[in-house]
């Protein structure tokens, strides 16, 4: 009998992709920068990142993407410097960047993030950790829950009080903050009187009644849901408050690497050591050894910090699923006790003078070692 011959199948069979395809995921004010051509540090450099790694990157929006259809336009860099909006592959790796929800684009934002999850690897696992959430989980773990301040979720000024009875001062923080915003300082101090200071604006107020000070903190908080958190006497330099952001990032291994540890030094007088707060940033060893004066002192502590930070990612990916980057922040106080403050899930990037230097900085380049990851376990789950 003759052979039958093959039905030919409407749909082309597709090749197999031999390098992954990133999809960055970032709000709408972003891409209207990458529109008008603004230099945008960050943004080049991702792009600078993923072409030395052989991956295709692209920027897109909540207005780019058609879920239902799986179409999509994306942000790429030309050679020109330019940016240009074009239709690119659907991902196979998604980095989330998206840490607030633009106002009334709630749906739209959930639908791509399913849309997008059910089809890519994702880079982390959630958009946002949470103080409470994270603080309350990492203390199920021993070895993490002796590094973590006294902290209470502020239902109502009872809990302040609480606080204040048990610690000589106290910082009220949004659940949700980032930044350093709406950030109280409440202290106690002679007569029943208290302090208060405020994160936004550096202004105090003493001598106040506790009335008064549960009304600041209100008032300052915007009535966000909060926490209200032990205050570490945090180490100084110069007169300064100082605390430390370690940027725990995976390699092409799936392993958790400190890929960049810097101390944040606060401005005088303020509180808050973050970054938009106007703080300072210096690589990790270099400001503990100026601190205390010893070389070896300098990197036994900054070998511990690196350890604790490890232990709290590989916390962090069982609590709330794998994870590719932390922003861990940490700090000694003055009598050298480490302390874990809070993690981050989108920790903004911000350069040292000496990874200025560098050709792809790892701050970045990090990134792309776990998308190789990620992309190269997807292919093997499909063979």
């Amino acid at each position: 009998m003759p052979n039958k011959p093959r039905r030919k199948n409407s749909k082309k069979r597709r090749r197999r992709r031999a390098r992954p395809v990133l999809a960055i995921f970032t709000h709408v004010t972003f891409i209207h920068k990458l529109s008008h051509q603004e230099r945008v540090e960050e943004a080049i450099l991702n792009m600078q990142a993923a072409q030395a790694a052989g991956i295709l990157a692209y920027y897109f929006g909540l207005d780019d993407v058609e879920p239902g259809a799986k179409r999509i336009y994306g942000w790429v860099l030309g050679s020109d410097g330019r940016w240009y909006r074009k239709r690119v592959p659907w991902p196979d790796v998604l980095y989330d960047r998206i840490y607030r929800c633009p106002p009334g684009k709630r749906r739209p934002l959930l639908k791509v993030r399913r849309k997008m999850r059910s089809t890519a690897k994702l880079i982390n696992s959630t958009n946002i950790l949470g103080k409470w959430n994270c603080h309350s989980r990492l203390r199920a773990y021993p070895d993490t829950a002796k590094y973590l301040p006294a902290t209470v979720i502020y239902r109502d000024s009872s809990d302040l009080r609480t606080m204040l009875s048990r610690h000589k001062s106290v910082l009220v923080k949004p659940v949700s903050g980032s930044g350093g915003d709406s950030i109280s300082l409440v202290w106690l101090m002679r007569r029943r009187r208290y302090g208060w200071q405020s994160s936004d604006t550096g202004k105090r107020r003493t001598s106040l009644r506790f009335s008064q000070v549960a009304k600041l903190v209100r008032k300052n908080s915007s009535r966000q849901e909060s926490i209200v958190q032990q205050r570490i006497p945090l180490m100084q330099m110069e007169g300064r408050n100082c605390d430390i952001r370690i940027y725990m990032g995976k390699d092409e291994s799936g392993r958790w690497v400190p890929v960049s540890s810097r101390m944040r030094v606060g401005q005088s007088g303020q509180f808050a050591t973050n970054f938009h707060l106007g703080a300072e940033h210096f690589e990790l060893y270099d400001a503990l050894k100026q601190i205390t004066g010893s070389v070896t002192k300098a990197l036994w502590l900054k070998k511990q910090a690196h350890f604790v930070a490890d232990i709290i990612c590989r916390h962090i990916d069982k609590a709330f699923g794998t994870m590719g980057e932390v922003g861990v922040d940490l700090a000694y106080d003055r009598d050298l006790r480490l302390w874990m403050l809070e993690a981050n899930a989108k920790p903004a990037k911000v350069l040292l003078p000496g990874e200025r230097q560098e050709q792809v900085p790892k701050l970045y380049s990090c990134i792309m070692d776990y998308t190789w990851y990620l992309f190269r376990k997807k292919r093997k789950s499909q063979t």
